[in-house]
C-alpha cells in the first residue's frame, strides 16, 4: 500500500541551487533585512551582507588556489560567520565537510584524511586545533588574506554537484561521510519551510555542523528570514533570546526540552514567552 502526504508534491526547481536565492535576496527589497543575527552581541548580517561577503570569499579562496571538487573542512561553533563560509564554498563549487568544534587534534585529523580534505577554515577561537590536526594529515598550514579581489568568472552550480559532505556521528563504527547534491540542498531546505507559518525570526541553536541545523540555516535564507544564532545552550542567555526576539519556532535537543519542563527558571519568564513560540525537538528519547 502506498501512502500519499494530503498536501501533494513540494515543487522544486530542477535548475537552482540555494545560491540563486542568496544573490536574489541580496539585491531585492530584502537586501537590508537581517539574515543572521548573533544572539549574543546583537551583530546582525544582512542578506546584502552575506552575499558581499560570501563573494569576497569566494575570490580569496579561488586566488589561493581552492578549486571546484575540492573538499575544505569548516570547523566552527554557531557564529554568524558560517553560513558565509558554507555558501561561498559551495559558489566556489567546493564540497564543504562540516566538523564538531568538540573535535580534538586526531578526531579533526581523521575526518581531513577521510574526507581527502585540501584545506581547512577555522573559528580563530578553535585555530591551535586546526594548525595541529592539519599537520597530523600532512596539510600545509597557510594564510589567507585577500582583500578587494575581483570575482572570478565561475560556472553556474550544477543541481547534480556534490556541495556538503557531513560526517555522520559514529555510533556503532567510525564516522563516515554523506554526499549531498546542491539539489539535495535546496530540496531540504523547501521542504523543511513548505508548511512553516511565515515568521520574522528562527532560533539557531542546534550545532550547524549537523545536518539538522544546516537545513534550518538553508530554510532561513529561501525564505528570507532572519536566524538568531547561539554559539551553545546558557539557560539563562537562552530564554533572554527567546524572549526578546519573541521567537515563535524552536528547534531544539531534547536536554533542553526537559529544562523547559522542569527547571524553576522557566516559570520566572514562562508568562512573557508563551504567547510567542511553540515547541518542537528533533528526536525524542525512546522511553519517553
Amino acid at each position: 500500500m502506498v501512502y500519499a502526504s494530503p498536501y501533494g508534491n513540494v515543487p522544486i526547481p530542477a535548475d537552482k541551487s540555494i545560491w540563486d536565492f542568496v544573490e536574489q535576496h541580496g539585491s531585492s527589497a530584502l537586501a537590508d533585512a537581517p539574515a543572521f543575527i548573533c544572539g549574543l552581541t546583537a551583530r546582525t548580517v544582512t542578506f546584502a551582507q552575506l552575499l558581499t561577503r560570501a563573494k569576497l570569499l569566494v575570490a580569496g579562496l579561488h586566488t589561493n588556489g581552492i578549486r571546484k571538487g575540492d573538499v575544505v573542512i569548516l570547523h566552527s561553533f554557531n557564529c554568524v560567520e558560517y553560513p558565509i563560509v558554507f555558501f561561498a564554498l559551495n559558489r566556489l563549487g567546493v564540497i564543504c565537510s562540516p566538523s564538531s568544534p568538540l573535535f580534538t587534534a586526531q578526531e579533526l585529523s581523521d575526518q581531513m584524511e577521510l574526507s581527502k580534505a585540501k584545506a581547512i577554515i577555522s573559528h580563530k577561537a578553535l585555530a591551535q586545533v586546526a594548525v595541529n590536526a592539519a599537520k597530523r594529515a600532512d596539510i600545509h598550514e597557510s594564510h589567507l588574506v585577500a582583500k578587494n579581489l575581483p570575482f572570478p568568472a565561475l560556472p553556474r552550480i550544477s543541481p547534480h554537484d556534490v556541495v556538503t559532505l557531513p560526517f555522520s556521528s559514529g555510533t556503532t563504527a567510525r564516522p563516515k561521510g554523506v554526499e549531498l547534491t546542491a539539489h539535495a540542498m535546496l530540496a531540504i531546505a523547501i521542504d523543511f519551510s513548505y508548511l512553516d507559518r511565515p515568521g520574522p525570526l528562527s532560533l539557531g541553536l542546534l550545532p550547524f555542523f549537523h545536518i539538522m541545523a544546516t537545513m534550518l540555516f538553508h530554510s532561513c535564507v529561501y525564505k528570507g528570514r532572519a536566524l538568531v544564532v547561539l554559539p551553545r545552550f546558557e539557560p539563562e542567555i537562552f530564554l533572554q533570546v527567546v524572549e526578546k526576539y519573541k521567537l515563535e519556532k524552536l528547534i531544539i535537543a531534547p536536554p533542553v526540552a526537559l529544562f523547559l519542563a522542569q527547571h524553576p527558571m522557566v516559570a520566572n519568564k514562562w508568562a512573557a514567552v508563551a504567547r510567542h513560540w511553540a515547541l518542537k525537538s528533533k528526536e525524542w528519547p525512546r522511553s519517553e
